[in-house]
């Protein structure tokens, strides 16, 4: 699973004769990159014969090796947060939403907005969460698994009558002055 380094772990194997024990240890196992992906190299050096009854009769032939391994997409759970807004005409939300299973590792940052299903006054409304992590990996480091919010709710907006005067059509003629009477 991504944890942001390359450290890998490995078992050694050798061709040591069957039946006779060897004990195998390295100092340094590393993939290429930190990031998602499948079949990736691994250079595993600094291999050494540590022990086994039989460790005196073998000689490594090298101090190192290489194999593939997959890293796999780190899971997290992304909430969005119940939230209340006065009418705007708009469905943005100004909370946050918020990891609720899973960590970020390493320098990795959140880039998550959430919005509100409508724009129209009501209760009960579905706060939805989006976004992805900056992970130098386009995301891709992390399987994301977003749960909206059912408790969001957006109140009327209180309004002003503006008073003014109105004059008809009938009293104006072009240009908006008044006519006379004679």
């Amino acid at each position: 699973v991504y944890d942001a380094t390359q450290t890998a772990s490995t078992t050694l194997s050798s061709d040591e004769l069957a039946g006779d024990v060897l004990t195998l240890a390295y100092s340094s196992a590393l993939f290429s990159d930190a990031h998602v992906g499948n079949a990736k190299p691994i250079l595993v050096s600094g291999i050494s014969i540590t022990g086994g009854a039989d460790a005196g009769n073998y000689v490594l032939a090298t101090t190192t090796a290489t194999t593939t391994a997959n890293i796999t997409a780190r899971p997290i759970t992304v909430t969005a947060q119940a939230d209340t807004k006065v009418y705007d005409a708009a469905t943005s939300s100004l909370a946050t939403p918020t990891i609720t299973a899973g960590t970020l590792v390493g320098s990795d940052t959140a880039q998550f907005v959430q919005t509100f299903d409508t724009k129209d006054v009501g209760t009960g409304k579905t706060l939805t969460a989006s976004g992805a992590v900056q992970d130098g990996n386009g995301g891709n480091n992390y399987a994301i698994t977003f749960v909206p919010d059912t408790t969001g709710s957006i109140s009327w907006r209180s309004i002003a009558i503006i008073g003014g005067s109105r004059r008809s059509s009938a009293s104006r003629r072009a240009g908006g002055t008044r006519r006379r009477s004679a």
